[in-house]
């Protein structure tokens, strides 16, 4: 029987449930991803590990002296100039080199050889305090297993009870109480360290997961707030801006312009003849029209600068950021070249046989004493006059009260 989840299509975060948390194993490539994701952390904690492990291994050197004094030139050699060096050079070498997986198998592998260290420091000694000098593998069990991931730890285990186990069996320490008890407080510590690294490991993948999908839901969240805000700044039918966002674009770029003292330049577009093309071709056509006239007008915008926009019913818009007036008047022009290479069949139009426009071009450095309705109604005069003087045309003037009225130019 499948479950809702299932026959609806898990997600992925349903699948790590179902499949990966519980074994400490992810399915691949979530699997590299936690590893690598955690893997400063882990070796950071791992060098860590590694001085803390080389103090233990010069107070085991103490207790040697104490229990087996017969063994103290072997636990020196052993402990000191053998474990601490490989662990250190090791350490360097995994830190380079290793993989964040291979990392937790040497560490592992670490806790392994410091095992039989002590096995092979304290079995072949004649001391009486053998079976209490083996406690030490008690406390490496404890510490690597604290440390290492569950799966590496558990080998590690195992091979330190078999390692312990085969030895005294060899030696002949396992058949009084003493030997025995040793062995079970082992196999005991081994359990109870192991129940732990498991849990701790599989709260910390379900946190990670939990994480993740925390993620996921803000980045979800951020898409949709994104699209909620574009379809509130563009226009529907011609996926251009919208006099909303139109109205925004121009009140920062103005306030930009004022503070630096750059110039902006303002395009208003309307299109020919537009009410004589819907009632010769239909709505459906217009809608066309106007779309196909915002097409020209992005197509020559300047890149990162301007801004188009549909001003409303068949006008529009185009705000240029540090443009001059001659910038402007030429992007204005480059326009009204492409709606009519478009050639829009318009035999309703008294000024050509396709779709033309008119644009008023205006530009203007704000002053303390400026206002944006100066810019927008010079703008809205210039397309007037575009319009007046036969249309498909550009007509362009400085916004500027002390600019002579003689600077008009076609």
């Amino acid at each position: 029987m499948h479950n809702g989840r299932h026959s609806h299509g898990a997600s992925w975060m349903d699948q790590a449930l179902d499949q990966g948390l519980d074994r400490l194993w992810f399915a691949q490539p979530l699997e590299d991803r936690f590893l690598a994701d955690q893997a400063e952390q882990r070796l950071r904690l791992m060098r860590r590990a590694t001085w803390l492990a080389a103090l233990f291994a010069f107070g085991l050197v103490g207790v040697d002296a104490l229990l087996l004094p017969d063994r103290l030139a072997w636990s020196l050699w052993l402990r000191i100039g053998v474990f601490v060096p490989v662990c250190v050079v090791g350490l360097a070498i995994i830190s380079r080199w290793a993989s964040p997986r291979l990392r937790e198998w040497a560490l592992a592998s670490a806790g392994l050889f410091a095992a039989v260290l002590c096995l092979a420091v304290a079995l072949p000694s004649q001391s009486p305090h053998v079976v209490d000098s083996l406690v030490s593998l008690t406390v490496v069990v404890v510490f690597v297993t604290s440390i290492t991931r569950f799966w590496p730890s558990l080998v590690m285990c195992v091979c330190v009870v078999a390692a312990q186990v085969v030895g005294m069996g060899w030696m002949g320490l396992l058949d009084g109480a003493v030997g025995m008890s040793s062995t079970m407080l082992l196999i005991s510590c081994v359990l109870f360290t192991l129940y732990g690294a498991y849990a701790l490991e599989r709260d910390q993948r379900h946190a990670y997961l939990m994480a993740l999908q925390e993620a996921e839901l803000q980045q979800a969240l951020l898409k949709a707030n994104e699209a909620v805000a574009q379809t509130a700044r563009t226009d529907a039918l011609t996926q251009v801006s919208n006099r909303r966002h139109l109205d925004e674009v121009l009140a920062q770029v103005w306030a930009h312009s004022q503070a630096q003292q750059a110039s902006l330049g303002l395009l208003l577009l309307d299109v020919d003849q537009f009410k004589a093309y819907n009632d010769l071709y239909g709505h459906l056509a217009g809608d066309a029209a106007l779309k196909a006239v915002a097409q020209c007008m992005s197509s020559c915008l300047r890149k990162g600068g301007d801004v188009v926009a549909r001003w409303g019913g068949e006008e529009f818009a185009v705000v240029m950021s540090g443009a001059s007036l001659d910038a402007a008047q030429m992007l204005a022009e480059r326009i009204r070249q492409a709606v009519e290479g478009r050639a829009l069949l318009h035999a309703g139009s008294c000024c050509a046989s396709v779709v033309t426009v008119s644009i008023g071009v205006t530009a203007m450095t704000p002053g303390p004493q400026s206002s944006l309705a100066e810019l927008i109604g010079m703008a809205d005069r210039c397309l007037y006059e575009a319009k007046a003087r036969g249309r498909n045309r550009v007509w362009a003037r400085l916004a500027d009260p002390d600019f002579p009225s003689e600077a008009l130019v076609a």
